[in-house]
């Protein structure tokens, strides 16, 4: 952990590069140095781990470098495009040119529900995993990769859910309000699209997906039956919690961040509340279903929200 923490300013280096990046309508270049990175990443791990048998600090180490070669490359390029929105005459610097109050007031109240969001949802996190762990290791090893597989459904959406609060808000910008109803069309549709996909690879192929991950012969059974169980309860709801991604990059998109961060609140909420009731009732079981449970409620907050304040804001066009 302390390894991986001392990563944490690439990572934010990586993150804002990308962020100035895609908001120029370059999606490309950060996949690739991405790419890079992953590719490194891997290639490191079996040298530190395997050659010089670092243990598990050897995979922080690997980490911490390939996120630093990410973001190092990644900045390079921040630089490269930031002459090109140079203004042609030059202008006299000045003190108040390096940080405008208006900005910086707009970016927080921007970032800060975001970042809220994101800490909300590891502390709902954190709280089902002390339950979880009282079911023994095999339920908490299944659970690991188990939650690792929502995790790469859950990212996946997640991205595309960025990209629309980006290409809202240019339009929105623009008044271009129809093209606005088009992008979230298409944003469900291939986020609906992918959810079902997945669903199908989970439900018939998640039993072969978990044993590939399974090592250990003497706990692989009850491992992955654990895993399959959180999966048979959780993906079937990929359907539904798509909805409600897409319905968050909208309100992020039109710029009605207290109601994205109070739809959040409200999925937290749920899995605080209901967590211990449900393992108490009906056991483990119970606790897979808090995650349907909790996206019911965001999901229902999410697209209320957003088809309260589009109304708001008079877009008839949407």
């Amino acid at each position: 952990m302390l390894v991986y923490l001392a990563g944490l300013p690439f990572l934010f280096l990586y993150n804002l590069s990308n962020g100035i990046l895609t908001g120029m309508g370059d999606s490309k270049t950060p996949l690739l140095f991405l790419t890079i990175s992953s590719s490194c990443n891997v290639i490191l791990d079996l040298v530190f781990v395997m050659v010089l048998s670092w243990g598990i600090r050897g995979l922080a180490f690997a980490t911490l470098l390939s996120q630093a070669a990410a973001s190092l490359l990644t900045l390079f390029a921040v630089r490269r495009v930031y002459r090109y929105l140079q203004p042609k005459e030059p202008t006299k610097p000045s003190a108040r040119a390096c940080v405008s109050s208006a900005v910086l007031k707009e970016i927080l109240c921007l970032g800060i529900p975001s970042m809220l969001q994101h800490l909300f949802m590891s502390m709902g996190q954190l709280f089902l995993q002390n339950i979880i762990n009282g079911y023994g290791m095999a339920v908490m090893a299944g659970y690991s990769v188990a939650f690792r597989m929502n995790g790469l459904v859950i990212n996946s959406l997640m991205a595309l859910s960025n990209a629309l609060s980006g290409f809202i808000a240019q339009n929105l910008g623009a008044n271009q309000y129809q093209r606005i109803q088009q992008g979230v069309k298409i944003s469900l549709a291939i986020a609906l699209l992918f959810s079902l996909m997945v669903v199908i690879s989970f439900l018939f192929g998640g039993e072969a997906i978990l044993e590939f991950f399974v090592k250990d012969d003497a706990e692989k059974a009850a491992v992955v039956t654990a895993g399959l169980g959180f999966l048979r309860v959780v993906s079937p709801f990929y359907l539904l919690v798509c909805v409600k991604i897409i319905a968050d990059g909208a309100l992020r998109g039109i710029g009605a961040m207290t109601p994205f961060m109070a739809a959040t609140m409200s999925d937290v909420i749920v899995r605080v509340l209901c967590g211990r009731y449900f393992s108490a009732r009906w056991g483990i079981t119970g606790v897979w279903a808090v995650w349907p449970c909790a996206w019911v409620v965001g999901t229902a907050m999410s697209v209320g929200l957003y088809l309260f304040f589009r109304r708001k804001k008079r877009f008839e066009q949407l």
